[in-house]
């Protein structure tokens, strides 16, 4: 009852939404770019930087003073556990303190409806109404990824989306074409940057993705993954620069390469005992990210607020890296 009662009381908010890498987005501000030339996007301060997979560059709030009151609405996967972000603009050390990093966000629900025919050649307009309810996300002043658990339940998102169709269906002729639910993220206090007195986001994702901080990756490069023919437990990458360099050494263990990405960014590997023994040989599978030589397991468990089981599996579709395991997939940036 009380959900028809917000409901009845609320107007359609519209929403104009940019679709970038699988998320639909939009910012209630940019920073200008004085350079800005004829693209349709905001390319160096823009709200699609937030799912670029890219922590070198960011959103940056358009709106003088600290930013206060900004927001940014995203579309959420279908079942959503986790929200990461990196709060700060995260191109250099200096320029992540020198402006204003996000504090504190106030976070709401909204189901955005699409009618059909209501798009343009960039956007999608989505008609929106909150769910009742409010959460804060508190962050602290680092330069790195942050996680979150994702605060609302999804069976309220779901009772309220079937509301929201029906009262859209009681006012509105044209059909439905596509029916989201977003996140607003709304800042509420930042810290103060000792230069600019501009707030920045430079990356946001959920349980479905996971981005990888390539901001000191020692292999921009790589063209091969393998186990050392001559010591098994070695796995050797060749770059442009080098071949045969080593980004996983463990003398007590076997290594055997499973799958590689495409782009030869992501490896699943077997790790196994060197000395087998008696009965069963426990295995282990590693997702590495070859840019950087690191074990990531326990960095996407976090991030997608799982557990990673045995078997690992690579898959490329549409030019993006997946990750298959038995809860589900996780796509690899």
């Amino acid at each position: 009852m009380l959900v028809s009662q917000c409901l009845w009381a609320q107007e359609w908010v519209d929403l104009a939404m940019y679709e970038s890498n699988g998320y639909f987005l939009r910012a209630t501000s940019e920073l200008n770019d004085p350079n800005q030339g004829e693209e349709w996007f905001n390319k160096r301060y823009g709200v699609l930087n937030l799912v670029d997979g890219n922590y070198t560059t960011a959103w940056v709030e358009g709106e003088l003073r600290s930013g206060v009151g900004q927001s940014v609405y995203i579309s959420l996967p279908h079942y959503c556990r986790s929200i990461n972000v990196h709060a700060g603009y995260g191109k250099s050390p200096s320029l992540y303190q020198q402006n204003n990093r996000v504090k504190r966000f106030r976070v709401t629900c909204h189901v955005g409806i699409n009618p059909v025919g209501y798009a343009s050649e960039v956007t999608m307009l989505f008609k929106m109404m909150q769910l009742p309810g409010e959460h804060y996300i508190d962050l602290r002043d680092v330069d790195m990824l942050q996680t979150f658990m994702f605060p609302f339940a999804h069976a309220d998102i779901a009772k309220f989306t079937e509301k929201v169709k029906e009262l859209y269906a009681t006012h509105h002729e044209e059909p439905i074409f596509q029916v989201s639910a977003f996140l607003q993220l709304e800042i509420v206090s930042v810290y103060k940057g000792t230069k600019y007195d501009d707030t920045c986001v430079s990356e946001l994702f959920f349980n479905d993705t996971y981005v990888a901080d390539y901001r000191n990756q020692p292999y921009p490069k790589v063209l091969n993954v393998y186990v050392d023919d001559s010591n098994e437990g070695q796995v050797l990458i060749d770059t442009p620069a080098q071949k045969g360099v080593q980004i996983l050494n463990d003398p007590e263990s076997v290594f055997q390469v499973v799958d590689i990405s495409e782009n030869k960014r992501w490896a699943t590997i077997i790790r196994m005992p060197a000395a087998m023994g008696e009965g069963r040989v426990e295995t282990e599978y590693l997702v590495v990210n070859t840019h950087t030589g690191k074990v990531l397991n326990s960095d996407i468990e976090n991030a997608s607020a799982i557990q990673l089981f045995n078997p690992l599996f690579l898959v490329d579709r549409y030019y993006e890296t997946i990750l298959r395991h038995p809860q589900g997939e996780v796509i690899l940036r």
